[in-house]
């Protein structure tokens, strides 16, 4: 495979992409990479070779080898190493429309790119924000439905594209008028708070 883990090659992956239009971007088949994390039809997973490396000697890993304390300490380091060593990993989540004719094509609704992740935070260490462009936001007068979608953009070359998994309205936000504004809130793929000001629509 092309080197696809650089954040100019997966910030070519645009929300609305056929699956066909991802593989022709990142040059190759998508063959699934699985593991604890596990790949599904709507969610494509990619990790690099650094880490499909010790994931593959983690796997390939007999206890019956051990033979003395040495073995013991290098099968120990190893496993340390799977856990703490920093990788890069990209997510491409799908979803298919329903039609009057059946379920529809899958498309992209998420690209993620983390630049330096571990499986000890998977994910879940917060970065340093470089760019933020809101593509969407609105509230449905009237219900909770809250619509956002964005653009992320990080100082360690991460990127995030598509819709938080939840949104809220802020602490005494009300969306009671058709044309409104008000604030919502959402966490970012690695923890960070964010906000922005969201039109309110008719139902």
């Amino acid at each position: 495979m092309n080197n696809i883990f650089r954040a100019d090659k997966v910030s070519l992956v645009t929300l609305g992409m056929t699956e066909d239009e991802v593989e022709d971007v990142f040059c190759s088949s998508y063959r699934g990479q699985t593991d604890d994390m596990a790949s599904t039809d709507l969610v494509w997973k990619y990790y690099d070779a650094d880490y499909m490396k010790l994931l593959e000697k983690n796997d390939s890993f007999d206890p019956g080898g051990i033979g003395d304390e040495d073995d013991f300490e290098s099968a120990f380091e190893d496993s340390v190493a799977l856990e703490t060593t920093s990788f890069k990993y990209i997510e491409v989540t799908f979803a298919a429309a329903e039609t009057e004719y059946g379920t529809g094509e899958k498309t992209v609704t998420g690209v993620l790119f983390d630049a330096d992740r571990t499986r000890e935070s998977n994910g879940r260490d917060e970065k340093d924000i470089e760019s933020q462009t809101v593509l969407t936001a609105e509230v449905v007068l009237g219900t909770d439905s809250i619509n956002v979608v964005y653009e992320i953009a990080y100082e360690d070359g991460s990127l995030f594209k598509g819709a938080p998994a939840y949104a809220w309205l802020a602490f005494d936000e009300v969306a009671d008028e058709v044309g409104g504004q008000v604030t919502v809130e959402w966490y970012d793929p690695f923890g960070t708070l964010l906000t922005a000001t969201a039109t309110v629509v008719a139902a």
